[in-house]
């Protein structure tokens, strides 16, 4: 039998990982994957996560820096955190090392810049594009028809203009003075660990010679050392560990540390280190 140019049997069935703020109740999603299909099939749709908190770009920023790499070579991302649709915010098509980016330029992009430095960003323009477009839902409107034709191989300047500068967002940066670090909750997970801007790696380098705390201030417990896993202390006991994502994570065994400490996104959290 006969077989297309992204036959199953080839390995070039194209991969579209979604990044959204859309949530699980609504359509949102759902539409946008039904444009994209009207255009190119089969296509291998895989879901980074509808959850991100409503309007939280720095959130979606840090789950697609998160999860980028893991994916295939080839993979198109479609990022929808878009507070500002319907406004003269430009919306990017970007290719950076080998993968493809659709999303607003409001910074949620920008992370995965810092690290993977694009070779083509792209302002698209909304006048190539066929039919009405939404001021309200211009992910299905302009996104998904140009993640349908970037699949179907058009060229992609033809969609666009190029741009040397963009919406960035400061990755949290460490502050370092001596033996104080101070760094900052980036997010906050579905269990309730504390993801902090503190690299592991630097972390862990230090906390093999010497004395590691964490201070949260406000009369918050500390949190003393790294522990090599969530079992490794008792339930409901806070704990430092290298995260999944090459950050410290302050959790708490089959508890809430976010709750326990009261930590939101942005909030100081200062690593103190003694010989």
């Amino acid at each position: 039998m006969a077989r297309g140019p992204y036959s199953g049997m080839t390995g070039k069935i194209p991969v579209v990982a979604f990044l959204t703020d859309f949530g699980s109740s609504d359509f949102y999603a759902a539409a946008m994957k039904g444009v994209i299909l009207k255009t190119v099939k089969p296509v291998q749709f895989v879901d980074i996560s509808h959850e991100v908190p409503s309007h939280n770009i720095r959130w979606g920023a840090f789950q697609l820096f998160s999860t980028f790499r893991d994916f295939p070579a080839g993979t198109l991302f479609v990022c929808v955190v878009d507070p500002g649709v319907g406004s003269d915010r430009k919306i990017l098509y970007a290719e950076a090392g080998s993968y493809k980016f659709i999303g607003p330029d409001n910074g949620i992009l920008s992370w995965v810049f810092q690290v993977s430095k694009p070779k083509t960003v792209l302002a698209i323009n909304p006048e190539k594009i066929q039919g009405k477009i939404s001021r309200t839902f211009q992910g299905r409107d302009i996104m998904a028809p140009v993640a349908g034709e970037v699949l179907k191989g058009k060229i992609t300047s033809n969609l666009g203009s190029p741009l040397k500068s963009w919406v960035s967002i400061p990755f949290p940066a460490v502050q370092k003075t001596g033996s104080k670090w101070v760094g900052e909750v980036m997010g906050v997970d579905k269990f309730g660990n504390v993801i902090t801007s503190f690299r592991s790696e630097e972390v862990a380098g230090f906390a093999k010679k010497s004395k590691v705390w964490f201070d949260f201030g406000m009369g918050r417990p500390t949190v003393r050392g790294l522990s090599p896993s969530y079992a490794s202390v008792e339930k409901g006991r806070l704990l430092a560990i290298e995260g999944s994502t090459g950050f410290i994570e302050i959790s708490a065994r089959e508890a809430n540390a976010a709750q326990k400490l009261g930590l939101t996104p942005g909030d100081k959290i200062n690593l103190m280190f003694r010989l």
